[in-house]
């Protein structure tokens, strides 16, 4: 008995050796493996992956990765999605400050404690790129005020559902950020208005691309880009409800801008045409959306007119535009088929989504079912797509829809893309 026993105990340790050689093995194998890979093959992986997480998985491996990690080609993209430890993030950042290229910070619960902790100095001196969510009124003055030292810093991109009381001050704070090339600024709810007065040439700043996702009016527009001489890109939204100041709206007079994006629910096209007509700049590209119940959007012989007449270089366009699907606008039909349209390849698509009709504008895209070469003719193009419709809506909602597309528009194409009974299309 007493020899069974050790025997079976002999066994066990023998089988819990093996199996401790084993990951011995593989450990070392492993580490081997990785060995093998050339430094510019990491430099590759590490551009996919978190800054945090290189350095912890790679920092306590050997000399060689010790050496690797600090070396000047590895650029860490920091994404602080959630954050176990401040301490811990902040002692990885201060091991790699002068090696961070980007910073995402999107922590709500704790971004106002980071930025405050997290000093901001020329050792930062290949930071890019920054985006901050939810930042507080009370800290960001303060940051932005920091951000002045980063010799590199080309993006910005803040957003915040905290209202800020301090928009001139917030904007001036951004003009002065010395290589600024980007920013971006969105203030969900922000009803706060802005009163900038006229740049002089001192204050201009460097930013080439501008997108103000917050209320302006179209005054404090002028305002705000005559810091912006190098303005190529401005992306807009947001403009405030029943704004009269676009009768007094200053010319915006930008050489370099080429492209405008602006997305609105609250503009008539009169008001939209009289914004086109002060800007005295050689636009290549409009994006327009709107979200509003002025059917004039769909003129397109207005259009025509204000795009000869003001828009002369534009070789990119787009329209969207909302209706709501219970509209009781009349059905007008539109000429988004004659030939000014067509021969810069531009068509009308329609969408239904939810109680929503999207009407759409823009250049013309192969389709699934068309093969290569094919011959398309752009009068007979014209697509409805059927995106979703409530279940619960009755049975004729969708009828109607489709039969208000049809009283402004001929339909050659049907697409559906999700399961509708029979009852509801007949």
């Amino acid at each position: 008995m007493d020899h069974m026993k050790r025997q079976l105990s002999f066994n066990q340790l023998s089988e819990e050796n093996t199996k401790k050689l084993r990951n011995e093995l593989l450990d070392e194998l492993r580490v081997s493996s990785i060995e093998n890979l050339s430094n510019e093959l990491f430099h590759e992986i590490f551009d996919y992956l978190d800054g945090i997480d290189i350095y912890e998985a790679f920092s306590n491996i050997n000399y060689r990765f010790q050496q690797l990690l600090t070396s000047s080609p590895v650029r860490y993209k920091i994404e602080l999605i959630y954050i176990s430890s401040t301490e811990r993030f902040m002692f990885i950042c201060q091991q790699i400050k002068h090696q961070i290229y980007s910073i995402n910070f999107q922590i709500p619960a704790h971004i106002d404690q980071l930025l405050t902790s997290f000093i901001i100095d020329s050792s930062l001196n290949r930071l890019q790129s920054l985006v901050i969510e939810d930042i507080q009124s009370d800290t960001i003055l303060s940051f932005l005020i920091a951000l002045k030292c980063l010799p590199r810093l080309f993006s910005l991109d803040i957003r915040t559902m905290h209202i800020m009381g301090n928009l001139n001050d917030i904007y001036r704070s951004i003009f002065a950020l010395p290589t600024l090339k980007y920013n971006k600024l969105h203030l969900y709810g922000n009803e706060c208005s802005i009163s900038i007065p006229l740049a002089t040439g001192i204050q201009f700043s460097t930013i080439e691309y501008l997108e103000i996702a917050h209320y302006y009016a179209f005054d404090e527009l002028s305002d705000l880009i005559s810091y912006t001489p190098k303005l190529r890109r401005l992306n807009l939204s947001h403009i405030n409800q029943d704004d009269s100041t676009i009768e007094t709206m200053s010319p915006i007079n930008l050489e370099n801008l080429t492209s405008i994006s602006m997305y609105t629910n609250h503009i008539n096209f009169d008001e939209f045409e009289t914004f086109i007509q002060n800007i005295y700049s050689e636009l290549k590209t409009l994006h327009v959306t709107f979200s509003c119940q002025d059917i004039t959007f769909l003129d397109a012989y207005r259009w025509e007119k204000l795009i000869l007449q003001y828009l002369s270089e534009l070789k990119k366009f787009s329209l969207k535009y909302y209706e709501n699907g219970h509209s009781k606008n009349s059905g007008e039909r539109t000429q988004f088929n004659s030939s000014f349209w067509i021969e810069r390849k531009l068509i009308m698509n329609m969408e239904i989504n939810e109680y929503k009709i999207l009407y759409l504008v823009s250049s013309y895209r192969k389709r699934w079912y068309e093969y290569k070469n094919c011959t398309v003719d752009y009068l007979e193009s014209t697509q409805l797509t059927i995106n979703y419709v409530f279940d619960g809506e009755p049975a004729d909602c969708l009828f109607m829809y489709i039969k208000s597309i049809l009283n402004r528009v001929q339909i050659y194409h049907l697409d559906i893309q999700r399961k509708i009974s029979v009852d509801r299309l007949m």
